[in-house]
């Protein structure tokens, strides 16, 4: 609920605090007093984007507060906690541009954009007039018009969440898509690679033995010729046969009792020949061993260029290509884990357009069911609010799939029968743009409930009955909610439970316009005497306006 409006140097306003009640609210005054400025002011504080005109003054800052009552369950709590700003029970908006021309907003003292103010002015008010709501009155604020009627708003939300998963997984599908090709060739390198290592099957330590063994082999082939010279020289032939030949010599000498001298030498002769003997037999083992494999020099640098080579590939020591293949077989997994998911992805897309498909039909179903209703409930409000020869149409046409659904809603009327139908807001007059709209609320009481409404001269081009009917319907919408209406009909005015009028006043060549709660009955019925009279107030025109006040 609007609890009041503060404003200071905007247009003729220059310091001004008008204060609402709850249920309807009339707002009356001569015709280019400001009732429509007011309007403008609200609509500023709201977020709207307003003309230069209105800041009047180079010197001071233009300012608008607004101040609303606000339930715990309001819809404008949840943007306040999307953009966390502070909560209370009252909502405070305030709106400032400065001499320079520069302004600032603020929600609850909290600075903010104009756009968290549109969004809250859509949680907070609707103005129906003569320009205003026409720009609302698109297929989206109809069908959003008619679902509150259906009462289809769960049903919508859930539409709405199957959507966003619908679209998130045709997203991933897309995404999954464009980048399978190079997903699966990192699969196929790390499947070639872990074969290639397994298949090479390198072993701990490896290069490392075959380094040793290759030099060892090279080694001996590098010294052959050595070796066998060698093995020639310790040989029979070499120092084995001549100690042989010393040995049997001394033998004879010390057999001629040669003396300690010739035994002890041939016992030196005799280990020596023991130690030729070793060397001999290690040598005929050396050569024994590099003969009986001739291409073990070949085996043994392939084996060791293949490690090397493969090692080189992946940029790793060939000690570590053991530890790489857990490594490529942990990589291949995840990526086959991804690839698994990617296939059921399909599936899944399916699965949320089926589902979305479903919900739709059912909201799709409940819209036609509930406009036909709607059709005939307004129809039945029309003729009382001078709209007798007009028609009014709730139109369902398919569209393509969105997050509220598969269908097209749009408000087609006819003012008369002589007249084509049209959209709504292009058909319809100021006035009667405004009496369809009332027609709607009154229909719809339950998306009242929290809004406040403002309808500016929906009265405008009508009178006595007609009038009179219009005031009972906004009077019955202010059962519900909180309605300010701008009126020049005194039957409308009426039935206010808060009459504010405004008022022109000029002094020292200074114009302002005021604003004055008028809770003094006296003063109401002078209001509205004067609205049936003019400017001239007669006895019988006070006598009329004290009728129309005790009008039940």
């Amino acid at each position: 609920m609007l609890v009041s409006l503060t404003i200071h140097n905007i247009l003729l306003f220059r310091n001004q605090h008008i204060q609402f009640g709850e249920g309807l609210n009339v707002i009356t005054g001569e015709t280019g007093a400001g009732k429509s400025m007011l309007l403008d002011c609200l609509g500023f504080v709201l977020g709207e984007r307003t003309s230069s005109s209105l800041f009047v003054s180079a010197d001071e800052p233009s300012e608008v507060t607004a101040v609303f009552s606000l339930p715990q369950d309001h819809a404008a709590n949840v943007i306040l906690d999307e953009f966390e700003i502070t909560k209370s029970d009252e909502l405070v908006l305030r709106r400032i541009v400065a001499p320079s021309r520069r302004g600032a907003s603020f929600v609850n003292d909290s600075r903010c954009t104009t756009q968290i103010l549109n969004r809250l002015a859509y949680a907070l008010i609707e103005v129906h007039g003569q320009d205003s709501g026409r720009s609302q009155m698109n297929p989206t604020q109809q069908r959003n018009i008619l679902d509150a009627y259906a009462e289809s708003t769960k049903l919508v939300q859930e539409i709405q969440t199957v959507w966003r998963k619908w679209q998130d997984h045709i997203a991933q599908l897309e995404a999954a898509e464009a980048g399978r090709s190079k997903v699966q060739r990192e699969f196929d390198f790390l499947s070639h690679a872990i074969d290639e290592i397994i298949s090479l099957g390198p072993e701990d330590g490896e290069e490392e033995t075959l380094a040793a063994r290759q030099a060892e082999l090279k080694s001996f082939m590098r010294h052959r010729e050595d070796l066998q010279h060698a093995a020639e020289a310790l040989g029979a032939n070499g120092a084995e046969g001549k100690a042989a030949d010393a040995l049997r010599w001394l033998q004879n000498v010390a057999s001629d009792d040669g003396g300690t001298n010739i035994s002890q030498a041939a016992e030196a002769v005799d280990r020596a020949m023991v130690e030729l003997n070793e060397a001999s037999r290690y040598l005929e083992i050396l050569r024994s061993e590099s003969e009986s494999d001739p291409h073990e020099i070949e085996r043994v640098e392939e084996r060791l260029h293949d490690l090397r080579r493969l090692a080189r590939k992946h940029s790793v020591g060939p000690d570590q290509l053991l530890g790489l293949v857990k490594n490529f077989a942990a990589e291949r997994t995840k990526i086959q884990a991804t690839l698994v998911q990617t296939d059921d992805l399909p599936r899944q897309v399916k699965a949320h357009q089926k589902d979305y498909t479903h919900r739709a039909e059912r909201l799709s179903k409940s819209r036609r069911v509930a406009a036909r209703r709607l059709d005939k409930m307004v129809a039945v409000e029309l003729p009382a609010l001078k709209l007798k020869g007009a028609k009014f149409t709730t139109k369902i046409s398919p569209r393509e799939p969105g997050p509220d659904g598969h269908d097209r809603v749009d408000f087609i009327a006819s003012t008369n029968a002589a007249t084509p139908s049209g959209p709504i807001h292009q058909i319809a007059s100021g006035g009667e743009f405004s009496r369809f709209m009332l027609a709607l609320k009154v229909c719809l009481t339950s998306r009242n409930a929290g809004i406040t409404m403002i309808f500016d001269e929906v009265d405008r081009d009508v009178g006595g009955a007609t009038a009179d009917a219009v005031g009972r319907r906004l009077r019955s919408l202010a059962t519900k909610s909180q309605v300010l209406v701008v009126t020049h009909s005194p039957q409308v005015a009426a039935y206010g439970d808060h009459h504010l009028k405004i008022e022109k006043k000029s002094s020292l060549g200074a114009t302002n316009t005021e604003v004055f709660a008028l809770s003094d009955p006296s003063k109401r019925v002078r209001e509205i005497a004067r609205m049936l009279a003019g400017e001239t107030i007669t006895e019988a025109a006070e006598a009329a306006a004290v009728a129309l006040l005790k009008v039940d």
